[in-house]
């Protein structure tokens, strides 16, 4: 076992600050020509559908149960899915208005537009801000507070996920 164990969810989260740039210059490119259709924001709902819907899945169903056994349930691990929850939330609500774009045709597409930049780019902040508490916050309390055992699990678990998905 690495130093950092939990290396492979640091790497996630590097890949996922890809996707947010990405995110982000489709939402600009939604606000230049006005459609939703392409292969970024297609990337991006297929990133957001699978690869980040397995990384939450690590964190809830495997660290996060770990580190409550330690720490509790409530403080980081409470707020983490909380914000787990939010992101989702606005996850569906840009998916909501990228496909009022697809069926809409006149003076609204502009309002649409605006407002599905705006939850894109909330959403890409968010997220930042989200994993910089996870990277810097909650994993190296998980790697101060686990025993080497309960980690080895953790790990392994993750891997046992990382297989079946």
């Amino acid at each position: 076992m690495s130093s950092r164990p939990l290396d492979m969810l640091r790497s996630a989260h590097r890949g996922a600050l890809a996707e947010l740039d990405l995110l982000e210059r489709s939402a600009r490119a939604l606000s230049c020509n006005g459609s939703p259709v392409g292969a970024d924001l297609d990337r991006v709902s297929r990133f957001f559908d699978s690869e980040l819907k397995v990384h939450f899945q690590h964190e809830e169903e495997v660290l996060f149960p770990y580190l409550a056994r330690v720490v509790g349930r409530e403080g980081p691990i409470a707020a983490m899915l909380d914000e787990h929850q939010s992101l989702w939330r606005a996850w569906d609500a840009f998916q909501e208005k990228v496909g009022q774009i697809k069926e809409s045709s006149g003076s609204e597409d502009s309002k649409q537009v605006q407002a599905a930049q705006q939850i894109a780019n909330h959403i890409a902040g968010f997220l930042r801000s989200h994993i910089q508490k996870e990277d810097n916050v909650l994993f190296p309390l998980a790697e101060e507070a686990l025993d080497p055992g309960a980690m080895q699990e953790v790990v392994a678990r993750i891997q046992m996920v990382e297989t079946s998905a």
